[in-house]
């Protein structure tokens, strides 16, 4: 192979290395956007998401009773998959909400460790309480810029704790 062939294989090789780690950058960015746009949804819908897990009927009624009625009550295997599917989605928001209250409280650690409370207050405030960032800020006694920042902050950190390892940047 002479000299020139070799040089523009390097160079193709190159070329098709940096292409690739560029798409793999790119591809883990599109990735976090997503958590943090995933979480900042959760949070966003908590509250309902909450209420949802506490005032359902399922979540009420024990296990045995509720399978006793769900063989009662369905004659037929449509029925049953329906009520199944209820069950299932329920048990599912109901294991969200759990993993985001304990994120929270991982959180709520971290930051008291770290005198960060304020980032904290901001996130619960805004979601949980469903404050405006205007009136986090007057208590804050901050720029109302400075709350939003906070808020990202703690998004992108209960990403990470929601989602895992998957949720951080290489």
């Amino acid at each position: 192979m002479d000299e020139s062939r070799e040089k523009e294989l390097e160079k193709v090789a190159d070329m098709a290395a940096r292409k690739a780690v560029k798409n793999h950058i790119l591809s883990k960015k599109q990735k976090c956007k997503r958590w943090f746009h995933n979480t900042e949804k959760l949070m966003g819908k908590y509250n309902m998401l909450k209420e949802h897990t506490e005032s359902s009927i399922s979540g009420i009624l024990e296990t045995d009773l509720r399978d006793c009625l769900c063989d009662f009550i369905s004659e037929d295997d449509e029925e049953e998959l329906r009520i199944e599917s209820i069950q299932r989605s329920e048990l599912r928001t109901y294991i969200i909400v759990e993993h985001i209250d304990k994120m929270l409280n991982v959180l709520k650690n971290i930051y008291m460790k770290k005198k960060k409370m304020r980032k904290y207050r901001a996130l619960t405030m805004r979601f949980l309480e469903q404050q405006e960032c205007s009136y986090i800020a007057k208590y804050e006694k901050v720029d109302e810029r400075t709350i939003y920042r906070d808020v990202n902050d703690a998004l992108n950190d209960l990403s990470i704790l929601l989602f895992g390892l998957d949720g951080m940047l290489d």
